[in-house]
């Protein structure tokens, strides 16, 4: 089942910007049915932390989010987001991750965007 979802990028400077996530459907349908976790994999210009990534759900549910980066060029990581889920939730089309990144989001926009795969419970 394919989730799908639209992704921006907000570059503030070369030095900061962050990718904001919003808009998830699995299947045609505007939600994702989540029983334990949310997992984000993107290729980006830095390493993410976990207190990087924020979450906007409503109604609001606790997560907590891990992160894991893999370094395949000086500035090129890959980068594996998993948000954890305290309880069950379905994602809605207005919910919305927000993803810090601490490097320079302004070069191969598209690139960073076409990198982004979300998977759930998997």
């Amino acid at each position: 089942m394919e989730i799908t979802f639209k992704a921006s990028v907000n570059a503030q400077s070369q030095y900061y910007g962050s990718l904001v996530i919003t808009g998830f459907a699995q299947d045609g349908r505007g939600e994702v049915k989540v029983e334990k976790h949310v997992t984000v994999n993107l290729t980006l210009p830095a390493s993410v932390m976990p207190n990087d990534v924020n979450h906007a759900l409503n109604p609001w549910v606790p997560i907590n989010f891990s992160t894991e980066n893999d370094q395949v060029e000086s500035a090129k990581f890959k980068v594996a987001i998993k948000a954890a889920l305290e309880s069950p939730y379905t994602l809605k089309s207005t919910d919305t991750l927000t993803i810090g990144v601490n490097g320079d989001l302004t070069d191969a926009v598209q690139q960073h965007l076409e990198s982004i795969r979300i998977s759930v419970d998997d």
